[in-house]
């Protein structure tokens, strides 16, 4: 034997699992009431985020607040 060798390991078998066989589901139809109200929930709720994205909110003199335009400050000071 030599110094550097290692020891076979023996083999071990693996039981596997059975397949069970795979159903298809039945897809919804696009005429199914419930279909339909998702889709103009979905709608709408994309149309109410673009239209909130898009709205800038200031006063009637614009905006008030100066931009931070100072020097850059190193962490902690």
């Amino acid at each position: 034997m030599c110094a550097f060798s290692q020891p076979k390991t023996p083999a071990v078998a693996i039981p596997e699992a059975p397949v069970a066989p795979a159903q298809p589901a039945a897809a919804p139809q696009a005429s199914d009431p419930a279909v339909q109200t998702t889709r103009e929930d979905e709608r709408k709720r994309k149309q109410q985020a673009a239209a909130a994205n898009s709205t800038l909110v200031t006063g009637g003199q614009g905006l008030i607040d100066t931009p931070n335009t100072g020097l850059k400050q190193a962490f902690g000071a």
